[in-house]
């Protein structure tokens, strides 16, 4: 267990290095978040906002610069990427509605990569499990947790398969391909009608 104190405290930028590092060294990523876009597939203004509210760092431009070049593994061959977006998240306004609109497009054009898989888990869906933070698992050897002070990394067999069961549980909630599309038009019509 890391606190966010002493891993900003070396530098955003510098947390979003290692988090690359770690990214790297996997040929399956699944993420399951259920209050933010995830950061693989934010925009640079999206992104901009969402770590201005996690953190006091002064090196915010370097950090959104960082977070920005690690999507870059989106388009690598042999790498598969599997996300788990619930509309909750996909509502939390933490944007301008201009830009958040933009961010919900945006997740639309890359949920039509090869190896992107993009799950919405709708409101009316019913969910067979529970995990109130977001959720990490790099190939099946590690899995990454995100608290509220902090974050939690478990290479442990055991609590990594518990964590793999749990993504699994959550996917049967989710729509993917043009239904995920569809949901994340349907949510950004919503959203530039009430702006």
């Amino acid at each position: 267990m890391r606190s966010w104190r002493l891993l900003h405290a070396r530098g955003f930028a510098q947390h979003q290095t290692d988090i690359a590092r770690i990214e790297q060294a996997a040929t399956r990523i699944r993420i399951f978040q259920p209050n933010i876009v995830p950061g693989l597939l934010q925009t640079a203004e999206y992104a901009r906002h969402a770590i201005e509210l996690a953190t006091t760092s002064e090196d915010i431009e370097l950090g959104v610069a960082r977070r920005m070049a690690r999507q870059s593994i989106l388009y690598e061959r042999g790498r598969t990427f599997e996300f788990l977006i619930t509309e909750g998240a996909l509502r939390w306004r933490i944007v301008p509605s201009n830009v958040h609109v933009g961010q919900l497009n945006h997740l639309a054009s890359l949920a039509t990569l090869a190896n992107v898989s993009v799950g919405v888990i709708p409101w009316y869906a019913q969910v067979a499990a529970h995990q109130s933070t977001m959720l990490c698992l790099f190939d099946d050897t590690s899995a990454y947790v995100e608290l509220l002070n902090g974050e939690v990394t478990t290479e442990d067999r055991n609590d990594v398969a518990q964590y793999a069961a749990t993504f699994a549980a959550l996917a049967q909630a989710a729509v993917t391909g043009e239904d995920a599309i569809a949901e994340l038009h349907r949510i950004a019509s919503e959203l530039t009608r009430l702006a």
